[in-house]
């Protein structure tokens, strides 16, 4: 309940900042025509999240590969076409809209039960690829586990790893 009740200042407070993003002039010259990434290119080097999205890639790991509630709520992936930080910007501040969106139907829909329950000793035998949806775009786990309760490997493929080339090649030619 205490939750529900702050999610109205936090949607006042975002969208303050979508009218700045969309009006605020000084955002506007600084932000516009800045690190270009053409879809081609995002495309090209890996890029994931809001990196991506602001290219015009349609892609989200909770609408492309849902896990837990997301299928159950709703909201949009956001896209923009710019490619440059001003697309990014707005990718980022429009996903707060569609975060709160998600925030809010869950707490209204929040199951009966129990919050914590407990988690076994030891992992099963096996191996799992994790896969989630992270503020910079999709985050990886690999885990090997043999079955006691040590694991045997983790390998983690980080978003900001994803988009390092192509952030590295926005910044060609900036002043």
């Amino acid at each position: 309940a205490a939750a529900l009740e702050r999610l109205p200042a936090l949607e006042e407070r975002v969208s303050k900042y979508v009218d700045m993003v969309n009006y605020e002039e000084t955002m506007l010259i600084r932000f516009r025509g800045v690190g270009k990434l053409s879809k081609e290119e995002a495309l090209r080097y890996g890029t994931v999240g809001p990196t991506a999205r602001a290219s015009g890639i349609d892609y989200d790991t909770r609408k492309d590969d849902p896990y837990l509630a997301y299928q159950d709520a709703p909201w949009n992936v956001v896209t923009d076409t710019h490619g440059d930080v001003y697309g990014r910007t707005r990718v980022r501040v429009w996903e707060l809209q569609e975060s709160l969106k998600i925030v809010r139907y869950c707490l209204e829909n929040l199951p009966e039960g129990p919050i914590r329950v407990p988690a076994p000793k030891n992992a099963p035998k096996g191996e799992i690829l994790s896969r989630y949806e992270a503020p910079r775009g999709e985050l990886a786990h690999f885990i090997r586990t043999s079955g006691t309760d040590k694991v045997e490997r983790v390998d983690i493929r980080t978003p900001t790893l994803a988009n390092w080339t192509s952030v590295a090649m926005c910044l060609v030619n900036q002043n």
